[in-house]
């Protein structure tokens, strides 16, 4: 995730960075965790697919349990 996605209400100013915690998805959000969040509301947050996919690398990790 680019750092900024702790301000999603600006454009993305490109993609990659850090890591997050996907903990959900639905049709019309996806949930994360983001740890270097500046406010509690950047820390659990949730964004629109498209959205979310602005700011995203397209790399990560799935677990299944």
């Amino acid at each position: 995730m680019h750092r900024e996605i702790r301000r999603p209400e600006r454009p993305a100013p490109g993609r990659g960075g850090h890591l997050v915690l996907v903990t959900g998805r639905r049709d019309d959000a996806v949930t994360f965790h983001n740890p270097s969040g500046h406010t509690p509301e950047a820390v659990s947050a949730a964004l629109a697919p498209h959205r979310f996919d602005e700011f995203a690398a397209r790399r990560g990790i799935v677990l299944h349990v």
